[in-house]
């Protein structure tokens, strides 16, 4: 017990930056309440929640109220305003431009929504941005990192105007891809053709992913990924190639590991449905809702204001409450369900709803 509680004091104190070491399995649990009206609530105390480990209530041993959701500043915070400097980052935030699944209209909103939104907020955590889907000849790589952790918003914002560096959204679409893959873009594609270029598309995104959740893995303090993104089908039929059987090709067990990568590595993932409103083009909401839904995330959709969505992700790191549980011993290795429930009546809580022990 000494140990945990060595453990826990380590953890109130430390900078975002520390590396804090303990013997202990400690699962933390990012928990958002909110009213009915969608309002954050920050007064909730440690005796208002209860968290549950495959249905088995499970003693608190960490609980930390971030300030962010409404609950008075604290005394580093107001020493810093009073001396005029910043107080310290508190996380990470990475977001990504999904050029591999999305039309030129969907390119534009996202980079024009992210444009505004980064010179007019100052988030609270270091920002990086991605993008995925490049020009060739750099097909090899579609995943690239544009700017590293920052927390100079405006910094990114002047990558974003500069044309030399973040790659050019209007480039042309050869079968949404941004590769010479088939000799002629106008040219009808076969459904083999078509299948091909799928299963490239979506094992890149997966894998992109999977790549940033092993990235953000060793980050110590809270973690996200914003994805602006009109998503990818889990499953190929008939919707999506005229002619293919219902289940030509299915990518549930792809999307699986690259959850349990994310969960693994503490990442919740919010997504921006890039498309907004847009009657035309490929929009696949249920892929983008089951990433934020299985990692605790906000899902962002069927709204053309794309910049109030990403300013909710990017204050969603810090309006909620960490809450902590050892794993009990003899656990057995795998897939655990996660239960968070409050004694306050008629709040929402958004949490990640799974965890995963490895031996």
């Amino acid at each position: 017990m000494l140990g945990i509680a060595a453990a826990l004091a380590g953890f109130a104190s430390a900078q975002p930056d520390t590396v804090i070491r303990s013997t202990t399995r400690l699962v933390q649990v990012h928990v958002v309440a909110s009213d009915r009206q969608g309002n954050p609530v920050a007064d909730l105390r440690k005796d208002e929640f209860q968290i549950l480990d495959d249905g088995k209530p499970q003693p608190l041993a960490l609980f930390v109220a971030d300030v962010g959701a409404g609950a008075p500043a604290g005394a580093g915070s107001a020493a810093a305003a009073v001396e005029g400097r910043k107080p310290p980052a508190a996380g990470y935030s990475a977001i990504l431009l999904d050029w591999l699944n999305a039309t030129i209209a969907d390119r534009l909103r996202a980079v024009d929504a992210l444009r505004a939104v980064l010179k007019s907020v100052e988030p609270r955590q270091k920002v990086a941005l991605y993008v995925l889907g490049l020009e060739p000849p750099n097909t090899a790589e579609p995943l690239r990192l544009i700017r590293n952790f920052t927390d100079a918003p405006l910094e990114l914002a002047k990558v974003i105007e500069d044309p030399g560096v973040l790659p050019n959204p209007e480039l042309s679409e050869t079968t949404n891809r941004f590769d010479a893959r088939f000799g002629n873009p106008r040219a009808r594609l076969t459904l083999e053709e078509q299948l091909y270029d799928w299963n490239n598309r979506i094992r890149d995104t997966v894998r992109a992913l999977t790549e940033l959740a092993d990235r953000m893995a060793p980050l110590r303090g809270p973690k996200s990924l914003i994805w602006l993104s009109t998503g990818f089908p889990m499953v190929i039929n008939s919707s999506v190639i005229s002619g293919a059987h219902p289940l030509e090709a299915v990518y549930n067990n792809e999307v699986e590991r690259a959850l349990a990568r994310l969960n693994r590595a503490d990442v919740t993932v919010h997504t921006v449905n890039s498309s907004g409103l847009a009657t035309s083009g490929r929009n696949f909401e249920a892929t983008l809702q089951q990433f934020a839904e299985r990692t605790g995330g906000l899902e962002f959709s069927e709204r053309n204001d794309l910049p109030v969505g990403v300013r909710a992700a990017l204050a969603d790191m810090h309006a909620g409450y960490m809450l902590g549980f050892v794993v009990p011993e003899g656990a057995r290795p795998g897939v655990h369900a996660i239960q968070v429930r409050t004694t306050r009546s008629r709040l929402l809580l958004r949490f990640r709803p799974t965890y995963e022990l490895i031996p």
